[in-house]
């Protein structure tokens, strides 16, 4: 007898087709990755799009930060949330971005760093020589 696939497991699928090489850093996916972390609500499903995100920030860096700087103010809990473990992830996702474009994390932690909060900023800055940013400072 055929086991019957729940919804939580479809939506694994759907993720793990985003990461085809057809579709990854296509510009066009980010209505998708965002429908799946509103939808989804939860930390299986934006992890499992975040590396996508990733991506896409690297190839349409200029587009994906002003929408990662406007998610910033969401009220969607998903999208932006104050919660520590989301300030970590943010700080995460720098960080793992730093190996490839350590002077772009620099420089956004840099220009951004009163917007984002003390712990992203010592994540991103984490392995960058010279720790964190000078004149990244702020609440949050």
């Amino acid at each position: 007898m055929a086991r019957l696939h729940s919804a939580r497991e479809e939506r694994y699928a759907a993720i793990d087709l985003t990461g085809l090489r057809l579709v990854a850093r296509d510009q066009l996916m980010l209505p998708v990755y965002e429908e799946i972390i509103r939808t989804g609500a939860w930390w299986d499903f934006v992890d499992g799009v975040s590396d996508r995100i990733g991506g896409l920030l690297q190839a349409h860096r200029p587009m994906m930060t002003d929408l990662l700087l406007t998610w910033s103010t969401d009220q969607d809990v998903w999208i932006r949330d104050p919660e520590f473990f989301i300030r970590k992830a943010i700080g995460w996702v720098l960080r793992e971005y730093a190996k490839s474009e350590p002077d772009w994390v620099r420089d956004f932690v840099a220009e951004n760093g009163t917007r984002l909060s003390p712990l992203s900023r010592k994540e991103a800055m984490r392995h960058l020589e010279g720790g964190p940013a000078r004149g990244a400072t702020g609440a949050g």
